[in-house]
């Protein structure tokens, strides 16, 4: 029998005698007595234990013959079997000692398995709790995303009505601001210049008009003197057609009195006295005319138009007002270009009349012409400056400057004889016995041509003068005669 069969049939013993009701142990009982042998030969050998025994009774040995090998054989089989048992024995107790400890190891599964399930009941139920806690916020917060719908909503039309009400209140504050604005700015009234400012400059450009009326008089007698002696046959016909058309020119803006009278002043003795006062004239009306017209342009009708309006815009507002908008409105036009062709053309034309001819050749006065346009052009802007202070830097008056036009009236008042103390004498200077010179009391002489710009200042409905324009008048012309003061021909009367 193998080790194991004896290791599985104790198993099936102990197995059988556990079951035992009344729980008696194994039987004590000594082999069959063939087997005892006499005692006082052999020590006494050791009590068997009860596994030993239950072997012994399951497993006899065989009954042995009478014969002593078989008898020892027997004996050590027993021996063998004896320390199997002891081996089984001493198994059986590992296998005891592991199952109490596989029993200490399984109840402390189990304990820790209840306090696992104890713990898992106390999850389950926080779970639980967890669980409805959740629900009651989810609920709550639900409501709450539902509530700030409703609000988002009403703020939301609440900010599209805020948007609308803030652009309706922006376009009236634009409206309100620019309202103010155009109020504020035809309220204006302070003055960036003064009368006298602009007074000053019209002077200086008088002053230079008749610089240049003197430059034009010089060229033309400088020519005269180098072709002096040549027959006017020598000139070629688009001269003469030139010149032809030249006096038909001349003569229609000044007359043919005035024309004639230099013209033979001129062919007598050289006396260009006449001829430099037309120039300037023609240089003063120009300067003039661009300072009074609105639109410099040639369509005349437009200039009407805005005249027209800044005439009734002085009737309907008050100074401040209407001088505000002639403020803006010069600002707008201001930057159009002045053509002074037909100026240059006039002038020409007017040195044609006195003898001068358009010359290349470098003869003396040949570059007339380009010294005049030079001199045209500086005046221009000159008087474009006057006309910007007086629109734009005067707004407290209205300030006009102010020329006559040929066969008018003298009137002291706005007017001043430019040759009241020439030597040549005028109308309002006389000479007494002892050839002192004196003003003679107020007449109504006409007018030859103005030579000088004059500036009147309206302010609240009053006129005022504050330069008065110079002019010529006819009785310096006269020439004297035997019996007293000849006029000059083709003048007429004053009207």
């Amino acid at each position: 029998m193998s080790h194991d069969d004896i290791y599985s049939d104790g198993d099936a013993f102990m197995d059988h005698s556990t079951d035992n009701k009344g729980g008696d142990s194994m039987s004590t009982s000594s082999p069959d007595s063939e087997l005892q042998y006499p005692t006082e030969d052999m020590p006494m050998e050791p009590q068997p234990t009860q596994a030993q025994a239950l072997v012994t009774r399951v497993y006899s040995p065989p009954v042995p013959s009478c014969s002593m090998p078989e008898h020892d054989t027997l004996r050590n089989d027993l021996r063998l079997s004896r320390d199997d048992v002891s081996a089984l024995e001493h198994d059986l107790e590992g296998f005891r000692v592991t199952l109490r400890e596989r029993d200490a190891e399984i109840a402390e599964l189990r304990d820790y398995k209840n306090r696992a399930d104890a713990h898992m009941r106390w999850m389950d139920r926080e779970l639980d709790d967890a669980r409805a806690d959740t629900r009651g916020v989810r609920e709550r917060a639900e409501l709450h995303a539902q509530h700030a719908q409703r609000v988002e909503g009403s703020l939301r039309e609440s900010l599209r009505e805020s948007e609308s009400a803030l652009a309706k209140a922006k376009k009236l504050l634009g409206a309100r601001t620019e309202e103010l604005t155009v109020a504020q700015a035809f309220m204006v009234t302070a003055d960036k210049f003064s009368v006298a400012d602009v007074s000053r400059l019209v002077e200086q450009l008088n002053d230079d008009a008749y610089q240049c009326a003197v430059m034009v008089s010089d060229a033309v007698l400088a020519q005269r003197e180098a072709l002096e002696g040549r027959d006017l046959q020598e000139d070629t016909e688009e001269e003469r057609k030139y010149v032809r058309e030249a006096r038909q020119l001349v003569v229609s803006v000044w007359g043919e009195d005035v024309v004639g009278r230099y013209e033979a002043d001129i062919k007598k003795d050289g006396d260009t006295f006449l001829f430099e006062t037309v120039v300037q004239s023609a240089l003063v009306m120009r300067m003039k005319d661009i300072m009074q017209r609105m639109y410099l342009g040639k369509l005349e009708g437009v200039n009407k138009v805005l005249v027209n309006m800044w005439e009734g815009i002085k009737k309907t507002h008050e100074n401040s007002i209407a001088k505000n908008w002639l403020s803006m409105m010069h600002t707008q036009l201001k930057g159009q270009r002045v053509e002074n062709e037909d100026t240059l053309r006039r002038l020409v034309s007017l040195t044609c009349t006195a003898g001068y001819r358009i010359r290349d050749d470098g003869s003396p006065g040949s570059d007339l012409p380009v010294r005049l346009q030079g001199k045209l052009e500086e005046m221009t802007q000159k008087a474009l400056k006057i006309k910007e202070m007086a629109a734009e830097g005067v707004l407290s008056a209205e300030i006009e400057v102010f020329a006559p036009k040929s066969r008018r009236s003298f009137d002291p008042e706005w007017m001043e004889d430019a040759f009241a103390f020439e030597a040549r004498g005028s109308s309002t200077v006389v000479h007494d016995t002892k050839g002192k010179a004196k003003e003679k009391g107020e007449t109504k002489a006409p007018i030859v041509v103005s030579t000088g710009l004059g500036v009147q200042c309206c302010l609240k409905g009053r006129s005022e003068v504050a330069l008065k324009c110079k002019v010529l008048l006819q009785s310096a012309l006269e020439t004297p005669e035997r019996d007293g003061i000849a006029a000059m021909p083709g003048i007429e009367p004053p009207d």
